[in-house]
């Protein structure tokens, strides 16, 4: 894959960052699902030993640690890494940190303000004497949604 950043705009449904464990040989058995090693790639030039570069999604909790690190590999041309995850589909990007700076995600993926997002508001209330919350306001706010 090679860097979207500077490429237009164009609406694809995903999952919002986040990652759903299926087979479809094994629907209607979760835990049934092989792990595999995924090799993950993209084209880049090589930004040196001061910065580092990460595959980085809700499936690893959007931590940047030694699990999901890339390695640059010149024949290639870019970095790569490869994790060890459960089948499934996965929405993810690729992450730079440069010493000591807080991490880039807009470097391969871009910034893109026509994003679709959705945001879920929930109100929780416990009433004096009570042992468990109450929602008592539930909203959902879309933003650049199509229909």
């Amino acid at each position: 894959q090679s860097s979207r950043a500077l490429m237009g705009y164009s609406e694809l449904s995903d999952f919002n960052g986040m990652f759903i464990n299926e087979s479809l040989d094994n629907r209607n058995q979760p835990n049934a699902i092989d792990y595999v090693h995924v090799t993950f790639g993209v084209k880049s030039e090589n930004f040196g030993a001061d910065a580092k570069v990460y595959i980085n999604g809700a499936f690893n909790n959007w931590a940047l640690d030694k699990e999901n690190i890339m390695e640059y590999e010149t024949v290639f041309g870019g970095y790569v890494g490869t994790m060890q995850l459960k089948q499934g589909i996965y929405n993810y990007n690729f992450v730079v940190q440069e010493s000591n700076q807080k991490p880039n995600e807009f470097f391969f993926e871009g910034n893109f303000a026509e994003t679709e997002n959705t945001y879920e508001i929930i109100v929780y209330h416990r009433p004096p004497a009570s042992r468990a919350d109450v929602i008592v306001g539930y909203q959902i706010i879309e933003f650049n949604k199509k229909k």
